[in-house]
């Protein structure tokens, strides 16, 4: 699924390896269960055969970085606009297919996720004023004009939330969300065998790994019901998170004719600096027979 390597994302998004320049994005917890619920993201019909929860997540993350380190003010303006958004997330910029999810009243504008707002109040200019985040917006920028038809996503949960604060992520309500590296999502979305649903896999991960304190058991079948990719999808973006060592799984033995399972499996996500570029093999599960559970258990 991946159209642009690396090098050349990082260069289109002009992206560098020294990770501090660039504002962390934190993600709400309940967008999995938000995403995984809209039917319009996981429901099947003659046109789509798969759910497009991963890549509406995957968009989601991609915008918010863009508003969070003021991107629309250092790329051009091709760049900025919905083709270019598509393509780096593994899309070609004349399809069609996620179209419903991303334009103007589409559905995550329609899930109170996003505005499509005209592109004169795009951040340029990101920074802080006696440690609060500010924004310097296009149309400050007097000597050039956007069309009206230009426009942009605005990230609702990244600066605005509840009467209670009124300021979203960006200002420091990070509680009861997650946060994933830049960097992972440059290796997830550059690899073919990676792509948007690796990428919201491990995105899932991480957070039940930050709240479980480090690693967390959990079953396939769990899997997809909190996340509500397809099981094809699930299966193939843990399958290629262990060859490329962004997750370590510690399976759970599976047991030949037993009633009840011995467990689940544990996930712990690696960070970035783990990631390997060629596949690794990795352990699976070991499979029991249920007479020699129970002859040991007499043992």
């Amino acid at each position: 699924m991946a159209k642009l390597n690396y090098e050349k994302l990082s260069e289109r998004l002009q992206f560098t390896t020294d990770n501090r320049k660039y504002g962390k994005v934190f993600m709400p917890n309940d967008l999995f269960a938000r995403l995984s619920k809209e039917k319009a993201l996981t429901k099947k019909n003659k046109e789509r055969k798969s759910t497009h929860v991963d890549v509406a997540y995957t968009y989601l993350y991609l915008v918010s970085w863009f508003y969070r380190n003021a991107k629309y003010g250092e790329l051009s303006d091709s760049l900025t606009d919905t083709g270019a958004f598509k393509e780096v997330i593994g899309f070609s910029p004349k399809s069609k297919e996620i179209d419903y999810i991303i334009k103007k009243n589409g559905v995550l504008d329609q899930m109170g996720l996003t505005k499509t707002l005209p592109f004169k109040e795009a951040p340029i200019l990101a920074g802080f004023d006696e440690d609060i985040l500010q924004f310097i917006y296009a149309d400050s920028l007097k000597t050039k004009t956007w069309s009206n038809r230009k426009v942009f996503k605005y990230p609702i949960f990244c600066l605005e939330d509840d009467d209670e604060h009124g300021l979203g992520t960006f200002f420091g309500y990070i509680d009861n969300t997650h946060h994933v590296d830049f960097r992972v999502f440059m290796q997830c979305i550059t690899n073919k065998n990676l792509g948007t649903s690796a990428f919201y896999i491990y995105s899932f991960l991480k957070h039940k790994c930050d709240v479980a304190g480090g690693n967390i058991e959990i079953g396939l079948s769990k899997i997809s019901e909190q996340t509500g990719i397809t099981e094809k999808k699930r299966d193939k973006a843990l399958d290629y998170l262990k060859r490329h060592n962004l997750i370590k799984c510690i399976p759970a033995p599976f047991v030949v004719g037993a009633e009840e399972g011995e467990g689940a499996n544990i996930y712990i996500c690696n960070g970035v600096e783990s990631y390997i570029e060629e596949e690794k093999k990795y352990s699976k599960r070991q499979l029991i027979k249920a007479k020699d559970v129970k002859e040991k258990k007499v043992i």
